[in-house]
Parts: structure tokens; C-alpha cells; sequence
């Protein structure tokens, strides 16, 4: 499904850029080891010059200029090549100063090779950086695209495609039939959508598709609240690849960044950004999906294809249960409330629902979130009903399992005995779906509520994977 590979790449930047960046602060120990060895160099290099302006003044206006400084920044690093460089400070000096022609082989390697470390340093941020954003950019851009195409093969005839003239050329490769001229015209018209500003394609989007189809009620895409990161962000990408990673008065206009220009794009990029910009993404990229899967689905209501509208639900479903394990709370939400306008009675729609919300704390003043609890509520004593009456006739514990939802989000007496009970008799069965079910959302929601049940989750985890019975 388009969304679910949209989120996996995403997810795949993401493990990629917080993983690998080597200014950051998940990448190894000894790389920060390494940038501090060149700090420490570079700290020494400024107290010379320092030295060297003011050689007229006192020793202690030379101490304050660079000196001290350095033995402060020494005394908290932790690193043996460090130790050496603030033992042998004066050498190092005059080694800087003089150039690196001395006898003094220890310390022109230390000098060498922490120049040669900060430019790999300086070459692996930029390149991660670089091909994160981008590649960040280039997956949104593929997911609009082939929502796009699909729209445009069902409504083309309805489309002038920017009143785009097709040369001689172009017919020529089209073998003269009609599906192929029409695919030609959706290329280009994808291809002009794509080279839009990106505030011109959501006015485009807004415009040509979704106000002649979907609720007037909606809001606009324009007022996500992320619109501005993400725009934003296109604009990093347009300075990598047009603009050698380097600000510009174009950026600066464009976004009104208090950024220096000339300054390089990779400082700019910090973990914090990068996952606020990821998130930027990956919200806007759902909230597009679901507007184009609104249109989808009305078409297949008007042909009557229902079982096609069901699919589409489950598999966004599906995609909510992923985002959910992933921890991506906010996300997840954006679609259960989608699927819930769609079917408010559908069970486990409602179950998904509550439990993003009450796992990202998102519950006060949550309409969403009241609705879902209240259906939960009308309908559990039916519920609970159904699953013990089926449970009964074939001691299915997946019955049980179903109804184990709605007790454990409306957090009803005994529910962690009821679970604790249900998973062990599952584990006597050797039923094949428990090491799945271990590691459902739902039981987040409940260790929130029943702390132990954490304990009890990790021993049975290791009990299966033992094998014990």
C-alpha cells in the first residue's frame, strides 16, 4: 500500500539520520572523542594568535584570551590523546606557530591526524545530512505522485493538464492509442505539479481536487500545522542540490530565517530539527493520503463497491497497528479518526483510537477520543456477552481476546487477572499468534494503568523464546 511504503521509507531515513550522523548525539563515543581532539587543537590554535596580538600585554590578559579556556575544556574530557596534548601545550604552540617541520614526530601526528578526523567528520555530517533531507523530500514528493496518478486516471477526462500541448515527439512514442497518449499527458501533468512551488501544489490540490469532492467542512491543507517546516524544508533541499548546501538571499526571503548567508546548511542540521522536520513529513504525507482515499472511497461507493471501501479501511487499519508499535501516537490517530468517520461503529476501530490518544496523553478536550470511549462503554456488556457465549461453544481464546480491548482501555476491575490468565492458558495451548499478540499497543495501554504487568509480559516473553512450558 502507497502509505505504509511512504511511512516505512520514512522510518528508514529516520533509523539512518539518528544512527549514523557523526554530530550527533546518538553516534559513538569515540567519534565525539575524536571531534573533541580537534576542539582541543583548535583551542590552542586561538590562544597563539591571542598570544600573538596582544604579546605586549600582562600574563594574565594572555591567560584569559584562549589559555584557560583550554585547560577548563581539558579537565572535562575524558580521552588519553587529550591528556597528552594539554601536557605538551607549549610544544603543540610552537608547533602551530612554526609550522610542522620540527623533529617532534608525537605531536605533528596528534596535529595531523585531528585535521584529518574533523574533515572526515565534516564530509560524513554533510553527506548524511544531505541525502536525509532530500531522500526525505523525494518520498513525499513519490507519494503524491502516485496518489496523483491514480486520481488522474480515474477523473483525466475531467482534467486539462494545465492546457499542456503535446509535441509531435511526444505522440510519436505513444504507438497512436489512446491509453498511452492519456498516460502521457498524466506524466506531464504530474511533472508540472512537481516543479510548483510547494505552496502552489497544495493551492493546486485544494482547487482541482479535493473542493469539488470531498466535505466543504474540511479544513484546507493549507492549514496544517506543520505547513511552514515542510516548506521550509523544501527550500533546504533546493539550496543542496542548486546551491552547493550553502544559505542564500533566496532561502532567506522565502522563509524569513535569521540564517547567515553563506553560511553551510549541514550546521544548521540538528537532530532536533531533522525528527521535527520528519515528523512535518510524515503527518502532512497522511493527512494527503487521506484526502485522496476520501475520493477513492466515494467512487467506489457510487459503483457500488463496497467490499472495496472495507479493504481500503482494513488496510489502513493495519498501517494504524504499525504506527502504534512504532510509537507514532499522533500519527496513528490522524487515520483511526479518519476510519472512524467512515465506520463509528466499528470495534476495533474505536479500541485504536483510544489508545493512541491515551498513550500520547491527548485525552482533555478530545471529541475523538470521548466518542470512542462512549461506544465502548454502550456497547461492552454486549461485547462481553458475545465473546463469552462463542468462547464457550469452542473455547476460542481469540473471542476472549477481542472483548480483553475494550476492558483493558475502559480500565474495568480485574483486567490485568483477565489478561495474565488469558495469556497463560494461551501459552499451555501453544497457540501460534501469542508471541505476536505480546507485543500489541493495547498492553502498553495496560502496563500504563497495572505497572507489573510489565514484569509479568517480560518473563513470559523469555519463557517462549526458551522454550519452557
Amino acid at each position: 500500500m502507497l502509505l505504509q511504503d511512504f511511512i516505512d521509507e520514512n522510518k528508514s531515513i529516520e533509523t539512518l539520520f539518528n544512527n549514523l550522523a557523526p554530530d550527533y548525539h546518538s553516534f559513538a563515543t569515540q567519534v565525539k572523542q575524536r571531534q573533541s581532539l580537534y576542539n582541543a587543537i583548535d583551542l590552542i590554535f586561538r590562544y597563539k594568535i591571542a598570544e600573538y596580538e596582544v604579546k605586549n600585554e600582562s600574563e594574565e590578559f594572555k591567560q584569559e584570551s584562549g589559555f584557560k579556556r583550554f585547560e577548563e575544556f581539558v579537565n572535562e574530557i575524558d580521552d588519553r590523546n587529550v591528556k597528552l596534548l594539554i601536557q605538551n601545550t607549549h610544544l603543540i604552540v610552537d608547533e602551530l606557530y612554526y609550522g610542522l617541520d620540527s623533529d617532534n614526530y608525537n605531536i605533528k601526528h596528534l596535529i595531523t591526524e585531528a585535521a584529518e578526523e574533523k574533515g572526515i567528520i565534516e564530509r560524513e555530517k554533510e553527506i548524511i545530512s544531505k541525502s536525509s533531507i532530500i531522500n526525505l523530500v523525494l518520498n513525499f514528493e513519490f507519494l503524491l505522485s502516485s496518489c496523483l496518478r491514480v486520481y488522474l486516471k480515474h477523473e483525466g477526462s475531467n482534467i486539462n493538464y494545465f492546457d499542456k500541448k503535446l509535441s509531435l515527439k511526444d505522440l510519436e512514442h505513444s504507438s497512436e492509442t489512446f491509453d498511452q497518449i492519456k498516460e502521457l499527458a498524466i506524466d506531464k501533468t504530474i511533472e508540472d505539479i512537481l516543479r510548483k512551488d510547494f505552496k502552489e501544489i497544495l493551492i493546486y490540490l485544494e482547487k482541482q481536487i479535493f473542493q469539488p469532492h470531498l466535505n466543504k467542512k474540511r479544513l484546507p491543507l493549507s492549514t496544517y500545522q506543520y505547513i511552514n517546516e515542510v516548506y521550509e524544508t523544501f527550500q533546504i533541499r533546493h539550496l543542496y542540490i542548486h546551491n552547493g548546501g550553502i544559505f542564500n538571499s533566496t532561502y532567506k526571503s522565502k522563509t524569513n530565517s535569521d540564517v547567515e548567508i553563506g553560511s553551510f546548511v549541514e550546521e544548521y542540521i540538528t537532530t532536533d530539527y531533522f525528527n521535527e522536520r520528519l515528523k512535518a513529513f510524515t503527518q502532512l504525507g497522511i493527512n494527503l493520503f487521506i484526502n485522496f482515499t476520501d475520493c477513492f472511497i466515494k467512487w467506489h461507493y457510487k459503483n457500488g463497491e463496497v467490499e472495496k471501501v472495507n479493504s481500503i479501511l482494513d488496510d489502513l487499519n493495519t498501517i494504524v497497528v504499525k504506527l502504534l508499535r512504532d510509537k507514532k501516537f499522533e500519527e496513528s490517530s490522524q487515520i483511526t479518526e479518519f476510519l472512524l468517520k467512515n465506520k463509528s461503529n466499528h470495534l476495533v476501530y474505536h479500541v485504536n483510537n483510544a489508545i493512541g490518544n491515551i498513550l500520547s496523553d491527548n485525552i482533555e478536550n478530545n471529541d475523538s477520543h470521548s466518542n470512542s470511549i462512549k461506544f465502548l462503554e454502550s456497547s461492552f456488556d454486549k461485547i462481553l456477552e458475545e465473546s463469552e457465549s462463542e468462547a464457550k461453544q469452542d473455547d476460542d481464546l481469540w473471542k476472549q481476546l477481542e472483548c480483553l480491548g475494550s476492558k483493558i482501555i475502559l480500565n474495568r476491575e480485574n483486567c490485568f487477572e483477565d489478561t495474565k490468565d488469558l495469556l497463560l492458558k494461551a501459552k499451555l495451548k501453544k497457540v501460534d499468534w501469542l508471541m505476536e499478540v505480546i507485543y500489541w499497543p493495547l498492553f502498553l495501554v495496560l502496563s500504563k494503568n497495572e505497572p507489573e504487568f510489565i514484569e509479568f509480559r517480560e518473563e513470559l516473553i523469555y519463557s517462549l523464546i526458551k522454550g519452557d512450558d
